[in-house]
């Protein structure tokens, strides 16, 4: 099972590092580009690189014009930013800033940011959530379900979050914290920004565990391509360290599958800290495939039967041997029908 030669992927991978083919799709690139949230990435990725002569004169003026006005966004999300940082100060909490909204506070200071970003992601301590809460609804905001905290007049949301959260065993300890986190200003308040290698550990776990794509055996190309950007900024991932904060099962094979496609899509050439064991080799394979002509569909397929017994999992909070997991699925419905019986009657 072999992917396609020069497939879309491949050809918009080498658009993002900022040297395209000779002979690119563009109309399938950009196509894939949009839907993976990557167009304005293409863009800086040639300006960068002085490239963008390589381009035809329609690409060109299409991904300028979506350059623009993410940029023309960024900024609003990042006056956002800084307004929310500066009243949680005066409150006296430090956030901390992860994912969209570490970029947008590095961006005027190490490396702009080209992402496409839904919400503002700050984290405050559990004992801080009410102090942070009443300082968005000073500013105006208001609850909006499953997407954090909003107001008409902006571009995004701000999401708070409060470690632990829903997966504890990967968020740092305060020990581990003091070595990989720093202070930062953003516009005239200040606010914590994690190493990059607790940046990346987070997108690693957001990515492969909470949004399932260790299960569905897809590739998110826009967290991929943010992974591939940390591993090479100033600050650099510390595998090892990576290894140490991954070393349970579930960490090493959502840590594992990352650096194989690191390695496979963008020639990132990331020494795993332990040895990949062959059936990661099969599960990338298949990651890599998910798109294919022939097999792409099946694959597709398992993934989302995979994701639904893990969700189902999660759901029904089973954790036992999956051969007693049909017999708790029915018992559990069967109180279900029970207690439904008993309203009617």
């Amino acid at each position: 099972m072999k992917a396609p030669a020069n497939s879309v992927v491949d050809q918009l991978t080498l658009c993002l590092l900022g040297s395209p083919s000779t002979d690119v799709d563009w109309e399938a690139v950009l196509v894939l580009a949009n839907n993976s949230l990557l167009t304005p990435a293409i863009w800086s990725s040639m300006s960068e690189r002085g490239q963008l002569d390589l381009l035809p004169e329609d690409v060109a003026s299409f991904l300028g014009f979506i350059h623009r006005c993410n940029a023309e966004r960024n900024e609003r999300l990042r006056a956002q930013l800084e307004e929310v940082v500066a009243a949680m100060n005066a409150a006296g909490i430090t956030p901390t800033l992860t994912k969209g909204a570490a970029l947008l506070a590095l961006a005027k200071t190490e490396r702009p940011t080209a992402r496409i970003m839904r919400d503002l992601d700050l984290v405050v301590g559990d004992a801080e959530k009410q102090a942070a809460e009443t300082c968005l609804v000073q500013l105006g905001y208001a609850p909006i379900e499953a997407f954090g905290w909003g107001r008409s007049k902006d571009v995004g949301a701000v999401d708070l979050h409060y470690p632990p959260g829903r997966y504890p065993r990967y968020w740092p300890s305060d020990a581990t914290l003091a070595q990989h986190r720093r202070e930062i200003d953003v516009g005239r308040g200040r606010a914590h920004i994690l190493s990059a290698t607790l940046q990346a550990q987070h997108w690693i776990v957001h990515d492969m565990l909470k949004d399932g794509h260790l299960w569905r055996f897809h590739i998110d190309l826009r967290n991929l391509f943010e992974l591939y950007l940390l591993s090479k900024s100033q600050d650099e991932i510390d595998w090892k360290e990576m290894g140490i904060l991954l070393s349970d099962p579930l960490g090493r094979a959502m840590l594992n599958a990352q650096i194989l496609a690191l390695n496979a899509i963008f020639g990132a050439n990331i020494v795993a800290p332990r040895t990949i064991p062959s059936w990661l080799d099969l599960h990338h394979r298949l990651r890599r495939n998910e798109d294919h002509p022939r097999v792409g569909g099946v694959i597709r397929s398992l993934g989302r039967l995979a994701w639904g017994i893990r969700v189902t999992q999660i759901h029904w909070r089973f954790r036992g041997p999956w051969r007693e997991l049909p017999g708790r699925i029915i018992r559990k419905g069967q109180k279900v029908i029970a207690a439904q019986v008993s309203q009617e009657i």
